[in-house]
Parts: structure tokens; C-alpha cells; sequence
């Protein structure tokens, strides 16, 4: 997910053979401890729908499965888990993915006992840390949660009933608070209202931390691409966004960590500042995409461009970066007028002086 500058198919598993089971009614610690405690190595991981209808969420309070992917996230994986574990709403399971971390974070998982279902792997990457975590999940509800970020005590209550009550959504995100390494409030984020056209034809990425996903939705959209490392988020929302709208929930319900080892603060590859390129041609390149969003492709590659030209420029590739902002005017002269390719532009050249002046980025961050 990009910082605001402003204001394959699963094999079926048979229900009967779940060995996580449904965390009981009651939000104490100790309950969610009495439902045993599921550590998973590596190996084959199977799972599949367990089908809902919008009626029985109606008529239930349908768990909730929040999936926290973790790397050498030992400082700040606590916090994580604690916001996940500590809801107010009370059928929720926790599947933590250790990827590969040589830090202490598998002893922070193994600290909770019974409380969470973990799963180790060895490092493969963001999207496949969070493929296996989906395999473990029995909740009709999938929540993604950073494992350097936190959910407010009353997030999950709040995004379910808004999904409850809005039966074609097939995901719902709120606003959030950007906070720095300490854990201080940076600033307020409000997230845009969803639109299809504003997701793919802006290029933007509309929801933040604490979204929460139909498993079913989750299911047919098919996870999230192995062959995304920059931007995998927005390569499942673009699919996920052909199979229904998305909800904004208009509260502040999650908290999004700053921090110089975070993936927003580094600076990309040259594969990965393609990355918005490969998306949008894989995803022009469908067959089954309805004329409204076939309408779209020549401002959302040009959007593509903008962003890859800003992801370049934290790699200090200043041709390539001046040819990607070049290429998307000449695309769509229109987006000379957006915010979000001013933002880009603006926030290219700092980063570029930075680069080549050796000015002390930590002078320069509520620029970058």
C-alpha cells in the first residue's frame, strides 16, 4: 500500500477434517486459549470455501480469521496480535505465518500458546506467507493485518456489521492512523470512498490496514499472486473488484506503522517498480473484463506509469524514472492535472536530491 501524501485453485478440505477449531463465544484470553493450539510446519496446506450466505451472517456472528504475515517482525509483532486478540467482537481466530524469520519472532508466537494458530514457513514471500495463513482459516470472514500494525479494539465488530448489513460488498475497509516506530499517532488517513473506476483507472489503492474479506469472495479471486512483491495488494483488489463493490466504513479502526525497515520506505528494484506495468498489462490482457472497466485502461496506464516513476526515483534511477512520467503524460496528458501525479512527481524529486545530495533522509521524511 502506497502512503497517502495527504488528508491457485486449493484442494477441497473436508469441514470434518478442520483441526483448527471455531474459537467459543467469549472475548476473555483464556477462552480463546481453550480451543487448542494449532503449530503448523512446512508442508501441504489444504483448504476451501466454507460457503455463506449473506442470510446466515444475518442471523450469526460469523468468525472472523485475521491472518498476520510476519518476517523478523519480533519488535513488533506483540502489538499485532494483542489488537487481533483483544476485540470486542468475540468469534475470532489469529493464523500468524512466520516466514522464514531469523530474529525472535517464532519464540513470540510460541509465547501465546493456545491463543493463536502459527504456522512456519521458510521465506517465500509476503503473498505466499499470506496463501498459507488463508489455508488455515475457518472464519467466513478473512481480515489481513501487518505484522507492524494494529486493529482498534472495536474494528472487527464494526467492519462485520457493516458487511452484515451491506450484502453485496464483498470487502470493507475503513480509515486509519499512520503511527511512527513508537506507536504515536502521525496523522489521520481517510480513505477515499470506493469506487471501481477510482481503483483501477486512478491506480490507486483504496483500502489500508484492518479490510475485511468474504472467504468466498477471497476464494474465486484466487489469493494473492506470488509474482507481486511491490504491489501484490493491488493486483488482488483489482481482481477481487470484478466479483463485487467494496465498502468504506467511516470510522478510524486500524493503525498503519511508519518505520525505516517498513516496505513503504524502502527503495524498490528495478523489477519491482515495473511491477504496476506487469499488473496492468496481465490485467488488460483478461478476456472477462465488462466494458466499463475495458474503459479504463488508457488512464490506468498511465496511472501505472506515474506510480512506477516514483518507484524508480527511491531507487535512484533517474532516467528511467523521468521516462516513465514522460510516457504517462504523453498517454494521458489529463493526468498532468491529477493530485496523485503531483504527489508522485514531487515526492520522485525529493527523493532524488536526497539521493544524489546525501541530505539526512530523517530531515526530509515528512517529505518521502
Amino acid at each position: 500500500m502506497d502512503i497517502p501524501s495527504t488528508i491457485s485453485p486449493r484442494s477441497p478440505l473436508n469441514p470434518t477434517d478442520a483441526k483448527i477449531p471455531i474459537v467459543p463465544a467469549g472475548n476473555t484470553l483464556a477462552a480463546k486459549r481453550a480451543v487448542g493450539y494449532a503449530a503448523i510446519e512446512p508442508g501441504g496446506c489444504s483448504a476451501l470455501l466454507y460457503p455463506v450466505s449473506a442470510a446466515s451472517l444475518m442471523t450469526s456472528r460469523p468468525l472472523v480469521s485475521v491472518i498476520i504475515p510476519a518476517h523478523n517482525a519480533a519488535k513488533f509483532i506483540e502489538e499485532a496480535i494483542d489488537s487481533a486478540l483483544h476485540q470486542s467482537y468475540s468469534t475470532v481466530e489469529v493464523v500468524v505465518v512466520d516466514d522464514g524469520s531469523t530474529d525472535a519472532t517464532r519464540d513470540v508466537l510460541r509465547s501465546y500458546g493456545n491463543a493463536i494458530t502459527s504456522v512456519f514457513q521458510p521465506n517465500a514471500g509476503q503473498s505466499a506467507a499470506i496463501n498459507r495463513g488463508f489455508c488455515q482459516t475457518t472464519g467466513d470472514l478473512i481480515a489481513y493485518l501487518g505484522a507492524d500494525d494494529r486493529l482498534h479494539t472495536s474494528a472487527i465488530e464494526i467492519l462485520v456489521n457493516t458487511m452484515v448489513r451491506d450484502e453485496l460488498a464483498c470487502l470493507v475497509y475503513p480509515d486509519f492512523h499512520l503511527i511512527d516506530e513508537r506507536g504515536a499517532v502521525i496523522r489521520r488517513v481517510l480513505a477515499p470512498p470506493y469506487e471501481q473506476r477510482r481503483l483501477i483507472a486512478d491506480f490507486r489503492c483504496l483500502p489500508g490496514p484492518g479490510a475485511l474479506v468474504r472467504k468466498r469472495a477471497w476464494s474465486r479471486c484466487g489469493g494473492w499472486s506470488n509474482s507481486f512483491r511491490q504491489i501484490p495488494d493491488m493486483d488482488f483488489y483489482f481482481r477481487l473488484s470484478l466479483l463485487g463493490p467494496f465498502a468504506r466504513v467511516p470510522h478510524y479502526l486500524a493503525d498503519f506503522r511508519v518505520h525505516p525497515g517498513s516496505t513503504t520506505k524502502k527503495a524498490s528494484s528495478h523489477e519491482m517498480a515495473n511491477e504496476p506495468m506487469k499488473l496492468i498489462n496481465e490485467f488488460f490482457n483478461r478476456s472477462d473484463l465488462p466494458a466499463s472497466v475495458r474503459m479504463c485502461e488508457r488512464q490506468s496506464r498511465a496511472s501505472a506509469l506515474a506510480l512506477a516513476g516514483f518507484l524508480h526515483a527511491t531507487g535512484n534511477r533517474k532516467t528511467l524514472s523521468a521516462q516513465c512520467f514522460a510516457q504517462a503524460i504523453r498517454l494521458n496528458p489529463r493526468t498532468l492535472l491529477s493530485r496523485q501525479f503531483a504527489s508522485y512527481a514531487t515526492r520522485s524529486l525529493v527523493r532524488l536530491l536526497v539521493c544524489s545530495s546525501g541530505i539526512d533522509r530523517k530531515s526530509m521524511r515528512g517529505l518521502l
